[in-house]
């Protein structure tokens, strides 16, 4: 499958930054085997730096349309949800369509969920798992959840899907405080996100 060329200079610019630590956080890679084929998917995890005893582990699957992207782009996103509650991230960098497509990139975040569930003593989380994601890694997010309800194969704590528009003012409030992109008053006070317990 062959990308219009701005998405490819796009995607090429987001994959310069693999294996880029985040600052202020600890971060490793791992690899999980997957279910589907036995493909290795390389997993960022980011954990607070200080110490706060067991954490919830929070899934999380980035965006990028289902076909560029990887965990470590998405880094200040969630250096900003360990700062707000903190957690411990596994971030998985899915395959995406051009890769193999449907269902690849789906099973590899189910798959990341188990490992998580499965390897919670080891990375130091309570049994709580929380998974989440923004745009294309919200669609995956939603398809997991139900995945792993109609299972039965795990319970998930909770699962939101964070919206363009919630995404786009919390990042412009956060990170343009004294210049902003967009203005509050200029941007609808976002929805309360849907929300799954499962």
């Amino acid at each position: 499958m062959r990308l219009p060329g701005a998405i490819r200079i796009v995607d090429w610019l987001r994959r310069r930054q693999v294996g880029k630590d985040a600052v202020g956080l600890n971060c490793s890679t791992v690899f999980i085997k997957s279910s589907l084929d036995g493909y290795a998917i390389r997993t960022r995890v980011y954990r607070p730096i200080e110490d706060h005893g067991r954490l919830p582990c929070f899934v999380y699957f980035h965006g990028g349309g289902y076909v560029m992207g990887v965990p470590e782009g998405a880094a200040e996103l969630i250096k900003l949800f360990i700062k707000a509650r903190p957690c411990i991230v596994i971030a998985p960098d899915y395959r995406k369509a051009k890769q193999r497509p449907f269902p690849a990139g789906f099973q590899d975040c189910y798959d990341a969920l188990l490992w998580a569930r499965d390897n919670a003593s080891d990375l130091g989380c309570t049994n709580k798992v929380i998974i989440g994601g923004h745009s294309a890694g919200g669609g995956l997010t939603l398809a997991v959840a139900l995945k792993a309800r109609d299972s039965g194969t795990c319970k998930s704590a909770y699962s939101q899907y964070l919206s363009t528009q919630q995404f786009i003012a919390d990042i412009s409030r956060k990170f343009n405080e004294t210049q902003h992109l967009l203005h509050r008053a200029s941007v609808a006070p976002a929805a309360e996100p849907p929300s799954a317990y499962i």
